[in-house]
């Protein structure tokens, strides 16, 4: 059923529950509430919505937190950003009227290692950290390119195969080790070694279509998550 299906209940109002208030939830119960009866004397108005959540707030994962009664605004528990060809929930943003609130930022993407920080978001940044050999570099950089643009992509393979043992055969171990495992060990803890390989080249991808690596990323002012999902409360 879609927001544009008719609801039809035999005279009754239809109820729907739905289970869990995060971004999903909150997104299928505002859709449920904007589904319209038909027009008829034996037809009752559009769905009585319920959402249920477990937790203390709604938004799950998106919902915000503060740290420490100083700070402006909340953090999110997870999804610090949106890419800029996140069209649907962009669209979605601008259908709520938050569209005032969404702003698109340059970041530095930042590699921190050993204690150090170092600018990673370009070839000639990747050719600039100190902690490879440039034979390595290069290895890893023909990597990347190859996920990036291949012109047929084998993501079907690709989904049949690990990230891990795909990228350190490739780039090489110290590469991987350096830079990507790290990163996906941050990501996935104790299950790093489960990710597919269709995973790490839909995410290549992404920031490749967004105008990442160097890019932009989009956020909403001050309020972050908790203002995009305060607003389906």
């Amino acid at each position: 059923m879609t927001a544009q299906e008719p609801i039809q209940a035999a005279g009754k109002r239809l109820r729907v529950a739905v289970i869990g208030g995060g971004i999903a939830g909150l997104t299928a119960a505002y859709d449920l509430t904007r589904a319209q009866a038909p027009a008829g004397p034996d037809v009752a108005a559009g769905p009585d919505v319920t959402v249920f959540e477990g937790g203390a707030a709604l938004g799950g994962l998106a919902a915000g937190f503060k740290g420490r009664p100083e700070w402006d605004w909340p953090l999110e528990h997870f999804y610090h950003h949106l890419f800029t060809n996140d069209d649907a929930i962009i669209g979605l943003t601008n259908e709520l009227g938050l569209s005032d609130l969404l702003e698109i930022h340059a970041p530095t993407t930042v590699l921190y290692y050993q204690g150090d920080r170092y600018p990673f978001d370009s070839p000639q940044r990747l050719l600039a950290l100190p902690h490879l050999r440039c034979p390595k570099k290069l290895r890893m950089g023909a990597t990347l390119a190859y996920l990036k643009y291949h012109p047929k992509p084998p993501w079907r393979t690709f989904d049949r195969l690990q990230a891990d043992t795909w990228l350190a055969a490739r780039m090489g171990r110290a590469g991987y080790e350096t830079v990507w495992q790290p990163m996906l060990q941050g990501k996935f803890g104790d299950h790093y070694a489960d990710v597919n390989l269709a995973w790490f080249w839909a995410r290549l991808q992404a920031y490749a279509q967004a105008g990442l690596l160097p890019g932009r990323l989009s956020s909403l002012r001050g309020r972050a998550g908790g203002a995009w999902c305060s607003s389906r409360a």
